[in-house]
């Protein structure tokens, strides 16, 4: 696996991306040798290949290939030698039946990009692979308007994707079966084959999809920095999690050091609107989680992990509890840190003033705990655009593979390609299961007894 990922890294060195002028025309475009225009050309030979200049994927930025700066494009414009076309002039030479439709539903993370790009490496080349933009918003747009919202994926596209965080596709949360379902059944139909990723929503969009069109090769993965997907009730490893938990790790920590050097009491919020284990990942007192980090890290864990205390949904806790807590914890140590989930309430304490869970804690605890100051950080949507983690990537290159694989084979029905919890994806390939029963719950308490939650840093009374 790591000679494909390297591979894949190397065709990076095959593009040039110039970011665009704020008033650039942003209409999609391709330009390609002219060699008599494109009327009887094959489509996926052209983006396999031939594409010396793109717009990229995400609209910000100009690809060419090696050797073709802008100006030199610019002169093969003028000379003739080179041509420039729309997407919807390529798009007339589209074969819907043999190309493949995908979105990236939900919320972005890291991993997604790696996986669109090994689909796009390993996708039969006589195939086509589109991608909607803002996921479900995209595909529920008219069917007339709905081409104006396709991106056309070349090689140029395909190489700018990898390593980047988030989705090149953009995302949306909006359920476009519960809005729009005929437009979203009329845009799907005439592909061949439907792919994508997302969260407990996006996932369960592309079964009702594969269910509407059984016939079909609809491929999914699951994706989120919550790390709550399940299938069939089997908890699943998500692309991005891991990348979120070792960004909100290093700046726990870091304001764990901070917090202690200055004997102030802070409150750090992340991510998971109904589960904890987000939370508990990114604050756990366990040192064995980082042997791969550095030993700064594993330093901060060993010194630190005392003084801080981890707030979940999964395990209520009153807010008259918390602020003893706390002061407990900064008598013995001089400060104290929690680290609390967004969906989180103290169960004796609510202020509907406070948009923030942080903001009602630290507001508690002055009025619990009589403390005069407390340091509020939100640290959230940074884990989601971050750098993917090596873990995610290779999770990303492996599932994005075997879903073109599936494609390339011509299997139909709905597919989940996951690795399930306990599944090393640096070491073994990925499974693939019927895409069915896709939900959401809490995998940290299947994961870790009640003991071990108490001894990473968890806090509740009995």
């Amino acid at each position: 696996m790591g000679g494909e990922a390297g591979n894949r890294d190397r065709v990076i060195g095959d593009i040039i991306s110039t970011r665009l002028d704020p008033d650039s025309d942003r209409k999609p475009y391709f330009v390609l040798p002219t060699n008599g225009g494109i009327e009887g050309a094959v489509l996926s030979q052209i983006l396999d290949g031939e594409v010396i200049e793109c717009l990229s994927s995400t609209k910000m930025s100009v690809l060419n290939q090696m050797g073709w700066d802008r100006d030199t494009v610019s002169r093969g414009l003028y000379d003739g030698s080179l041509s420039k076309f729309s997407q919807s002039d390529l798009l007339k030479l589209l074969d819907r039946g043999n190309a493949c439709l995908g979105i990236t539903g939900g919320g972005d993370c890291a991993g997604i990009s790696d996986c669109l790009a090994s689909f796009a490496q390993s996708l039969r080349k006589d195939k086509v692979m589109l991608g909607v933009q803002n996921a479900s918003e995209g595909l529920a747009l008219p069917p007339d308007l709905f081409d104006n919202n396709l991106i056309l994926v070349d090689a140029l596209m395909r190489a700018d994707m990898v390593g980047r965080g988030s989705t090149p596709f953009g995302s949306s949360r909006k359920n476009a079966f519960d809005h729009e379902a005929q437009n979203v059944l009329d845009n799907v139909r005439d592909f061949g084959a439907v792919y994508g990723t997302g969260g407990n929503g996006g996932l369960a969009m592309l079964e009702r999809i594969s269910k509407a069109f059984p016939e079909k090769c609809v491929v999914g993965t699951f994706k989120s920095i919550d790390g709550d997907g399940l299938l069939d009730g089997r908890p699943t490893q998500m692309l991005g999690f891991n990348t979120a938990v070792r960004a909100n790790r290093h700046a726990v920590y870091d304001i764990a050091q901070s917090a202690f050097a200055h004997g102030t009491v802070d409150v750090v919020e992340v991510f998971g609107r109904n589960y904890g284990r987000l939370a508990f990942e990114s604050a756990r007192h366990d040192t064995l989680a980082v042997a791969d980090e550095g030993r700064d890290l594993k330093r901060k864990i060993e010194e630190l992990g005392p003084i801080m205390l981890i707030l979940i949904p999964e395990k209520p806790a009153s807010m008259k509890d918390i602020a003893e807590e706390v002061l407990a914890r900064k008598k013995r140590f001089g400060s104290c840190v929690i680290v609390v989930a967004e969906g989180f309430t103290p169960t004796d304490y609510s202020n509907g003033s406070h948009s923030k869970v942080s903001d009602l804690i630290a507001d508690g605890l002055k009025q619990f705990a009589g403390l005069t100051k407390v340091n509020v950080t939100t640290q959230t949507r940074q884990a989601r655009g971050t750098r993917p983690s090596y873990y995610d990537k290779t999770m990303g290159l492996r599932i994005g593979n075997r879903m073109a694989e599936l494609v390339n084979e011509g299997v139909v029905g709905g597919k989940a390609v996951v690795y399930f919890e306990g599944v090393d994806a640096m070491q073994n390939d990925p499974e693939v299961v019927d895409l069915h029963g896709v939900s959401q719950g809490s995998t940290l308490l299947s994961l870790h007894p009640d003991g071990e939650l108490r001894k990473g840093g968890v806090f509740w009374k009995d």
